[in-house]
């Protein structure tokens, strides 16, 4: 239902997103953390509901192997004898595929479910409360974002303040990405797990059973749910003290104020964001956050149409030594809000370090991920 004032945080979103909300608005047994807990406590804190988390997301890869296996033990006498044609086998292949193709779906079931619940002690932790979207937009955009970071849904890709994420980006890469993201859970657990029997087949030889090659195979499916949910769980947490993360980031890197500094520093200074964005063709939701407190305070969007790749880099050659620090650590703060540093980030901000002529901070980008990720104090490093 809507407010008064027209604010609804769910309309237009999917049905997946609406469960996502009953989960989370659900009663939950933890308590808020203490006013004044340090970020590293915070995080310290968030450990054990994360651990469990990936935990158990072991146990639903057991579960959905054993399902498999009991079908592959079911299906024994009815295997074909050695030496009939491969029409023979079709029947039990069907079967064994079908199978996989619905422990599959139970085990994604479970763990977005599981995930949605620990999302939920997150918050509950935190003081966040899914039952406030109603009333407050920026609790709102908090809950929503920790519901993408759940069900591994994208970031957004829509053009803001004059900002294309995707302007460097091929179409057809971007179709292509789009189709494989679609596709990437289900069917790479169902394609990985074909080629795991396939080896193990290969390995163990045609005398070992189908039941036994499926058993040799579910420690592997564990491993990967643990791989994939441990990411999930570090993404919820980045999110969930993203704000607290932003407030520190913007009184550190700008003690006066982002309107404070003169206007070619501002404008270089969201150029860095600007290139962040740009290297990973999308707005994570603590850099929008970011973003829009220093185009709020700048007073307008970022109008250039061309964004040629290297304004950032000329801007920077133009400003005196504090400024082109203050842009250096914009660029690398930025990055650790969004967690993803990739090679291209580390490249420009070398190319950012030399311009800059501060080898001192060539430890920065690490620092900050590791406050924003790890609650590691900024003072101790930078």
């Amino acid at each position: 239902m809507a407010d008064d004032d027209g604010f609804n945080p769910l309309e237009g979103v999917g049905l997946m997103v609406k469960l996502a909300v009953r989960i989370l608005q659900g009663p939950m047994r933890y308590e808020r953390l203490p006013p004044g807990t340090s970020r590293s406590e915070k995080v310290a804190a968030l450990r054990p509901i994360e651990r469990a988390a990936i935990f158990r997301s072991a146990l639903y890869g057991v579960f959905a192997g054993g399902i498999v296996v009991l079908t592959a033990w079911l299906l024994i006498p009815y295997e074909p004898a050695a030496g009939e044609p491969w029409q023979a086998y079709v029947p039990v292949f069907v079967f064994l595929l079908l199978a996989g193709v619905i422990a599959t779906v139970l085990e994604m079931m479970l763990i977005y479910y599981d995930t949605m619940r620990s999302s939920r002690a997150v918050a509950a932790r935190l003081g966040i409360s899914p039952n406030n979207l109603h009333d407050d937009s920026t609790e709102a955009a908090l809950v929503l974002s920790l519901i993408q970071a759940g069900i591994e849904a994208p970031n957004p890709r829509v053009p803001r303040y004059g900002i294309d994420p995707r302007i460097y980006i091929p179409h057809w890469r971007l179709v292509s990405a789009s189709v494989l993201y679609k596709l990437k859970v289900t069917a790479t657990r169902i394609v990985a797990r074909a080629l795991w029997r396939r080896i193990l087949f290969r390995l163990l030889g045609r005398s070992a059973g189908r039941a036994s090659i499926e058993a040799v195979a579910i420690p592997v499916f564990a491993i990967w749910n643990v791989i994939v949910v441990r990411s999930v769980m570090r993404e919820v947490r980045v999110r969930a003290l993203g704000k607290e993360a932003v407030d520190e980031l913007e009184s550190y890197l700008f003690p006066r104020g982002f309107a404070a500094l003169p206007e070619d520093v501002r404008l270089a200074c969201l150029r860095a964001v600007r290139s962040q964005v740009t290297l990973v063709a999308d707005f994570h939701p603590n850099v929008s956050m970011m973003l829009d407190r220093m185009i709020a305070a700048h007073g307008s969007d970022m109008v250039e149409q061309e964004q040629p790749k290297c304004l950032l880099a000329a801007s920077v050659h133009d400003l005196p030594a504090d400024a082109r620090q203050t842009v250096l650590l914009t660029f690398a703060a930025t990055c650790a809000l969004d967690g993803r540093i990739r090679r291209k980030h580390r490249r420009k901000f070398k190319q950012l370090l030399e311009i800059t002529k501060r080898p001192d901070l060539a430890g920065s980008l690490n620092v900050f991920r590791d406050y924003v990720r790890d609650g590691t104090p900024l003072e101790s490093h930078v």
